[in-house]
């Protein structure tokens, strides 16, 4: 199974994603209750191993993640609020393998960081009747993807075994997961408030929140990666 030499291949991946936000934690399991939120992954990857041992890796992957959280209706009911992102990501990691030799299984560990660019985004409560309409002196309301960063970074790790298919093939099952290192959300859009004959410009987060939104909200995503790669020039 010769690893060193240039290496392409395709995946698909399920995951978890999560948006954490410490103000919205504070508010307690009945107003705000971080959800798991299920999403797809897919892309293509392209690297180059320098020997049997070290490579690295550039993926370019099309993501469906984002959060969810819930609050209380009643004793035995929750409203469910999703936020679902849409991004392109660009990952580029070093690492390396176990060694090879008469080997049908090596394990792999790269890292290193990601670019993110928000393509869509979508807000929804999965109990629409239980959702309050914008007051009448409220306009101009921002669209989700305009609440949302359009560009952001991240930490990314893969770990996992590559199983020998031919000699030239292998099939990865790996665990990747990537952490936010940027405010995931957008703190300069902002609504229109009219008070007192008075219009004024008001942070959409601000007013979401009810307070100053300064603290930033990161994202974290973990998946497992199932995909093939080739070694070509072998």
């Amino acid at each position: 199974m010769a690893q060193q030499g240039l290496k392409v291949g395709a995946f698909v991946m399920p995951q978890a994603s999560y948006l954490f936000n410490s103000q919205d934690i504070d508010l307690g399991d009945d107003l705000h209750r971080i959800e798991l939120l299920g999403g797809m992954a897919g892309g293509v990857m392209v690297g180059y191993n320098f020997n049997d041992i070290v490579g690295v890796r550039a993926n370019v992957i099309y993501s469906s993640e984002g959060g969810r959280y819930s609050t209380r209706r009643d004793i035995s009911t929750r409203n469910n609020y999703t936020t679902r992102l849409e991004y392109l990501k660009i990952p580029l990691m070093v690492g390396g393998n176990t060694s090879t030799l008469n080997r049908k299984v090596v394990f792999s560990l790269y890292g290193g960081v990601q670019l993110d660019f928000l393509t869509r985004a979508n807000r929804y409560n999965d109990n629409p009747a239980f959702e309050a309409p914008a007051p009448e002196n409220v306009n101009n309301i921002p669209s989700t993807s305009e609440t949302m960063a359009a560009f952001n970074y991240s930490a990314v790790g893969d770990v996992g075994v590559d199983i020998y298919l031919t000699p030239d093939a292998v099939l990865n099952l790996h665990i990747r997961g990537d952490y936010g290192l940027a405010d995931s959300e957008n703190k300069d859009a902002s609504l229109k408030v009219r008070e007192g004959g008075v219009t004024s410009d008001v942070k959409f987060w601000d007013y979401t929140r009810g307070a100053a939104a300064i603290a930033e909200t990161h994202s974290l995503n973990v998946g497992l990666l199932i995909g093939v790669t080739y070694t070509l020039g072998q």
